[in-house]
This record gives C-alpha cells, structure tokens and sequence, in this order.
C-alpha cells in the first residue's frame, strides 16, 4: 500500500507574514499541529496553498523550507502545476531533487485545453521525473474536466500513480477503477462528500478543511478505513459536513486563512486579489467554529 496515497492527506495553507511573503515558522507550527492530530500525509501548495499565487522561485523555496519541517514524519506531497509544461517540469524536477515523495499536477490554463493537450502534458512531465503523481481533476478553477476514459489513458504513464477527483458523482470511483484496470489509486477531494466516498471505495481522503480541522476528518477516515463502522463515521460526519460545504462553496483558501485567524492561529492572509472573509460569510464561518468548540 503506497503512503502517499492513502489515509487522510490535509492541505494547509501557504503561511504569510504582514508582507505577504511566505512564513516559515508559522509554517512549521501549522505542520506540527496537523501532524499531531494524526493526519497521515501533507500537500502544499495546490488549491488551498495558492501555489499559482507564487513565482516560480517562491514556490522552489516554500517547497524546499516544507521538506525540512515536514522531515519525513509523514508523506509530503507538492503541488507543480503551472500553464506551461516546461515550468511544470521545472517544479517537478525540483521536487523529487529536494525530496518530495510525491507530486500533485491539476491541468491549469489560460486556453481551454483539449483532452490530448492534457494527457501529452502529464506524460511530458511524468517522463521528466521518477516519483509517483496525484492528477488533480478540479473542474471548477481549471475549467477541464478530465473524464474516465481519459483518467484510464493517463493510467498506462509511468510515475502517474493516483487521481484526485473532485467532481460531484461517487459513480466515478467505479469508472475510474474499470477505466484503470486497477493500476492507480483514487483520492477523493470534495471534502461535503468524502464520507460516502470512503465507503464506497476511495482510497484516501485529499482535504482542504483537514488543514484547519484535522481532528474529525481523522476520526471519519480511521472509522471507515480501520474499523468499517461506517454507521458511526456517518454520525460523526454528518457533524461538519454543512461546514464542508461551506468551506468549499466560499473558496477553501479563503475560508482557511479566516478560519485559522479566528482561531487565533497564524497563518497571514492569501495573497491579492484573494481577500478573508467578509461581513455574513466571516459570521457563519464564526458561527460554524463556535459551534464545534474551536472559537469562544
């Protein structure tokens, strides 16, 4: 069973100080008390770690600094997308030198890709490097939709390993293990579903709001993973599944920031144009956090 690609993975926020500038102590607080809370593998610098908000230079440096705080206490998966396949290769290729255990590639553009420009792009990449790689389906920011049977093209590339789906329809587990043949393993990323998404045979549970809440999604995952009581673990789900929603239907990276400001964490804001939260989204986000105990 490959680490890097089950259990539950959090995803925390790329940490900022008052200049906007990445913040490594803070950083490490923030990986220490994910860790803590038993999460079994980090990603940096995806969706809710803003990676595209970075150059290419600060996402090498956030990426180096991650590696050493992270010290193999858990696998440590890196974001590299980028628009063009050359700097994706460049972030990739500097991932694995630095020690990444994995990498994490969503099909980001500026033009609407075609299903052979994506799949050319991840076998440009994947032959580039010699670790396994999460493609990463978000239709909602990269505006593609990377369906079966292109997931089971994809499978057949050396070094593409798991798939990350997002998309809302638990049907594509099935189809995506048929249209494998079983070669990759599947994570699950919208967190309002992850549940059921377990139970019907995702392998590992990818979240944005683990990266702020670790404690409950851990539990959900072990109760359905290492104990099968899925009667349980959807009692304890349905406990924070609203906030899921949530979190998701408001932008994770905003929510995060917000939520981790309210808890009296340091995390820094995301960087322009993204804001916190404002006016009623902040006072359901505070809402949500009383209700769970974070916030007083």
């Amino acid at each position: 069973m490959d680490p890097n690609f089950h259990g539950l993975i959090a995803f925390p926020v790329t940490t900022t100080d008052s200049q906007g500038n990445f913040d490594p102590g803070a950083f490490r607080a923030l990986v220490d008390r994910l860790i803590a809370a038993g999460v079994h593998g980090l990603g940096i610098l995806a969706s809710s770690g803003g990676g595209a908000y970075y150059t290419e230079q600060e996402r090498m440096d956030i990426a180096s600094a991650a590696v050493k705080i992270v010290d193999r206490r858990v696998p440590l998966m890196i974001g590299t997308a980028a628009v063009a396949t050359s700097q994706c290769i460049r972030l990739s290729q500097h991932a694995e030198r630095i020690g990444a255990d994995s990498l994490m590639i969503a099909p980001v553009s500026y033009w609407p890709l075609t299903a052979e420009e994506v799949f050319r792009h991840y076998e440009s990449v994947a032959r580039s490097v010699n670790i396994p790689i999460c493609v990463y389906n978000n239709p909602r920011t990269t505006q593609f939709d990377i369906q079966p049977d292109l997931v089971g093209r994809l499978s057949t590339v050396l070094h593409i390993d798991n798939f990350k789906e997002i998309a809302p329809d638990l049907g594509r587990i099935d189809q995506i293990r048929k249209n494998s043949a079983g070669r990759i393993t599947i994570s699950w990323g919208r967190d309002s579903m992850a549940c059921e998404a377990l139970i019907t045979g995702a392998d590992a549970w990818q979240s944005a709001f683990a990266g702020v809440i670790p404690e409950p999604c851990v539990r959900v995952y072990n109760l359905i993973k290492k104990d099968r009581n899925y009667e349980l673990a959807r009692k304890h789900f349905a406990e924070i599944a609203e906030f899921c929603s949530f979190f998701s239907e408001k932008g994770v990276i905003r929510s995060e920031h917000t939520a981790l400001q309210m808890m009296g964490i340091n995390a820094g804001k995301p960087r322009p144009p993204l804001r916190l939260l404002e006016g009623n989204d902040a006072e359901m986000l505070r809402k949500y956090l009383t209700s769970l105990d974070l916030i007083g």
